[in-house]
């Protein structure tokens, strides 16, 4: 879905808020996809913020930096994290 979405994408700013807060754990496959998109897509993102309560969400958050040409943040707070989309 996300993937189909960024192909209709004329410009290449993209801001993203993933809130993962109510998922407990990801499927091995949901990991390859989430990495494989941030690598293909990786200089179309200015921003991804990462709202989530457990540790993973936050690991998440760091590995995805390496992927990313924009920037990648971790919150606990989604109103902090869309402030700082706007921003």
């Amino acid at each position: 879905m996300v993937e189909s979405a960024l192909l209709t994408v004329k410009e290449s700013h993209v801001y993203a808020l993933f809130d993962g807060s109510g998922m407990d754990s990801w499927e091995i496959d949901a990991v390859k996809d989430y990495f494989n998109l941030l690598k293909e897509h990786r200089v179309q993102f200015e921003k991804v913020a990462i709202v989530g309560n457990n540790i993973w969400h936050k690991v998440f958050a760091k590995l995805g930096e390496y992927f990313m040409a924009g920037e990648v943040r971790y919150f606990t707070d989604p109103h902090e994290a869309a402030a700082w989309i706007h921003e």
